[in-house]
């Protein structure tokens, strides 16, 4: 049996949809292949796309059926006989409809939704379990029951009271609710969920968080004392030399600098001290231009301040860092007993939270048969797809690549669909780097890929794709030039930006403005490329 992965590489405009289609169809219109869609998933990312691709499907195969005019761009793909394809539409449709609960096209989340339900036994949770789209009444629960109840452990007590220490020494307020039911939050983010046992162990620590926090306040003071000597340094030698800071153009701000910076508060020098440093503008004053004393005296300052800024960069960044992890040590410490009592109020009401779903199943399907899973969904899977591909997160990659390899290592098909420019769900997780390192996984090295770009653009006009083909390459280059040691280049992300236009009608427009930064001289300078009646320019805010 063929063992095949496709992937598929659709920008914007490319036609995926038709193509998710026709993949979807070719298994249907076999002859006596009518109940395919039984053994076929297809799984996307939103309610939207899911009822979108349901009704393209059902569409095309009652337009086929009925042989209309609007479907024959699907029949010459999927080729055959006229009539007997006709035939085998009609039939594929009826079996759809007479068993309409075994058409799964649906979303990742019900997917993994409907996993869970099934094994709820295995799991351990109950029979008539609620999936929760929100945990926030679970997190305020499970924080206020922490609070009301530690005195009856002495040592959640100690890092509830050393938290609201730390809050006031920091000039924080001393009430610490709100900011430990903020933090605790991560409970149900997968950045937290994916850590190990372990990691998880050290968290909770007391031993490890003292050792973690000593470092982390000698990291600080480190940097304070370094900056603060080469403040001092600066000072020392302004107010030795001709060039004190009355004679110094704009003196007022760079004094703030030096000791904004001293006290690792600034966020660098102003516009005008940071020309100065360059050497684009000069130090003195008018009235000091020409004293070769103080031009002297500039020079050596220029020279102190450049290795001044550059060690404050870096040390604040350090700084910064330390400042940030102390900050969040205490509510850290907190997580394991919040999550545990989170745990209980999700037992005690039924309830479970769509979040946690991925993680449950991770820790379930790690080490499982990956048949036995599919057989609890009371389905037999051959087929398997996935649309969007670039919104998937690791955690839900990980889990659902288990069941796809154990499809095509039996002889099933799989079909990947996604545009790494075209990533959106960063906030749920989704990870685009699955996508573009997917065809050197070693997992899938034994399966027959066939990767596939769809390069013909069927929704823009010519100009405007045009433009796309001519700029993008270009400027993905020009920021990899600004930023050389990225882990992965632009201009490789978008190799594939290249389209051809379906509409070669030479229609089309593409505005471009430049807009000035604001304060900045000069006048805004706008292109229109075509002459398809663009609209008359509508205002826009001068940029920030």
């Amino acid at each position: 049996m063929e063992q095949s992965l496709t992937i598929y590489k659709a920008s914007a405009g490319s036609g995926k949809t038709f193509a998710l289609t026709v993949e979807y169809l070719m298994g249907l219109l076999q002859p006596h292949a009518e109940k395919e869609f039984e053994h076929t998933l297809a799984v996307t990312f939103t309610n939207k796309a899911t009822a979108e691709m349901k009704s393209r499907i059902l569409e095309t195969l009652y337009g086929l059926k009925m042989g209309l005019e609007e479907t024959k761009p699907y029949m010459d793909a999927i080729g055959g006989g006229t009539a007997s394809l006709r035939l085998q539409a009609g039939k594929a449709l009826t079996a759809i409809l007479h068993d309409y609960s075994r058409f799964r096209v649906e979303t990742i989340d019900s997917f993994f939704q409907s996993i869970l339900r099934n094994m709820a036994r295995e799991l351990g949770l109950a029979a008539n379990l609620q999936v929760e789209l929100s945990y926030d009444e679970v997190i305020d629960s499970a924080v206020d029951s922490l609070i009301e109840t530690m005195d009856e452990k002495p040592e959640v007590k100690r890092w509830v009271l050393d938290y609201v220490r730390e809050q006031l020494d920091s000039g924080d307020k001393w009430d610490i609710v709100g900011p430990l039911k903020a933090f605790a939050g991560n409970l149900f983010k997968e950045e937290y969920q994916r850590r190990s046992e372990e990691e998880l162990k050290r968290i909770s620590d007391a031993e490890v968080i003292k050792a973690f926090k000593g470092k982390m306040q000698a990291i600080r003071k480190k940097a304070e004392k370094d900056v603060g000597e080469a403040v001092d340094k600066v000072m020392s030698q302004i107010e030795d030399s001709p060039l004190t800071f009355d004679k110094i153009n704009q003196g007022k701000s760079l004094y703030k600098y030096l000791m904004e910076a001293k006290a690792m508060k600034s966020d660098g020098p102003s516009a005008t001290t940071l020309a100065q440093i360059r050497g684009d503008k000069p130090f003195p004053l008018a009235a000091y231009k020409n004293n070769q004393d103080c031009l002297a005296a500039a020079e050596t300052l220029q020279h102190a301040l450049q290795e001044l800024n550059a060690l404050y960069a870096d040390r604040r960044k350090e700084y910064l860092s330390a400042t940030l992890a102390l900050r969040h040590l205490g509510p850290l410490r907190l997580l394991e007993y919040i999550d545990e009592r989170a745990r209980e109020i999700e037992g005690e009401a039924g309830r479970f939270t769509l979040s946690s779903t991925p993680a449950l199943l991770s820790k379930m399907i790690e080490g499982s048969d990956a048949p036995f899973i599919f057989e609890k969904i009371g389905t037999f899977i051959n087929n398997v797809m996935i649309d969007e591909f670039q919104d998937t997160s690791r955690m839900q990659w990980e889990n659902f690549k288990k069941l796809l390899f154990e499809k095509l290592a039996s002889g099933g098909k799989g079909l990947l669909v996604g545009d790494i420019k075209q990533s959106i769900y960063r906030w749920r997780n989704g990870d685009w780097k699955i996508l573009f390192r997917l065809e050197q996984e070693r997992e899938l090295q034994r399966f027959n890929i066939k990767p596939k770009t769809l390069n013909t653009n069927y929704r823009s006009h010519q100009v405007v794709v045009d433009f796309n083909n001519a700029f993008f390459p270009p400027a993905a280059q020009l920021l990899d030039e600004i930023t050389p040691d990225a882990e992965i280049k632009l201009s490789q992300i978008y190799e594939d930006v290249r389209q051809k236009p379906k509409k070669e009608d030479g229609k089309g427009y593409v505005r471009v403005r430049l807009c000035k930064e604001q304060g900045a001289r000069g006048k805004e300078q706008e292109n229109t490329i075509g002459s398809d009646n663009p609209p008359a320019p509508s205002p826009m805010p001068p940029a920030p």
